[in-house]
């Protein structure tokens, strides 16, 4: 993938002469109307669980907020999942849209552990910086959380990615709120 596109991808406007730029520029509207669909759809099937769209927005996640950002993305992750700015842009998207429901999830995927050959290709596992349970947990949402303020406070991230980080925080934070509003007062005053 070349700089324009991977620019483009992640937000740069493109050369109004620079075809490729110009189809770069609506695949990236296209991905994220995709993945606003994605997350409405799965919000508006409610517990139906015959329909997927939850192990989506938990691939999106991982590949967005739980690579080692301390590491250059390489040419295969950006050919293979898309430039990191671009994904941070779209996990934000899945917050807003479908935090709530992303937050409350309890799904899995696979037992992890029983076969530790094969946690290596479960369908929920984690990036490099999760090793907990394949799937949706609050541990895991306080890592996304984390990397998101990481994203917000610049790191060299581009700016697009940068507002989706702040964006996603009433929604990322506002879950871990009500929970705690929902403990007994004895657990949530400080001894």
């Amino acid at each position: 993938m070349s700089d324009v596109a991977r620019n483009v991808l992640c937000g740069q406007s493109p050369d109004p002469s620079d075809k490729n730029a110009v189809v770069c520029a609506l695949a990236r509207k296209r991905w994220l109307t995709f993945n606003r669909f994605l997350a409405d759809l799965w919000v508006a099937a409610g517990d139906n669980r015959e329909i997927g769209f939850s192990y989506f927005g938990l691939l999106l996640m991982r590949d967005a907020l739980e690579c080692d950002r301390t590491v250059p993305e390489s040419k295969s992750d950006v050919e293979e999942y898309g430039p990191r700015d671009l994904l941070v842009e779209t996990a934000s998207i899945w917050v807003n849209n479908a935090g709530e429901k992303m937050y409350h999830s309890k799904q899995t995927w696979d037992d992890k552990g029983v076969h530790p050959e094969a946690d290596a290709l479960a369908l929920g596992r984690g990036g490099p910086r999760w090793s907990g349970a394949n799937g949706y947990c609050p541990e895991r949402w306080s890592l996304w959380k984390q990397v998101f303020t990481e994203v917000a406070g610049g790191s060299g991230s581009r700016q697009n990615a940068v507002i989706a980080a702040k964006v996603s925080f009433p929604s990322i934070y506002l879950f871990c709120f009500i929970k705690y509003l929902s403990l007994p007062s004895r657990l949530r005053s400080p001894r």
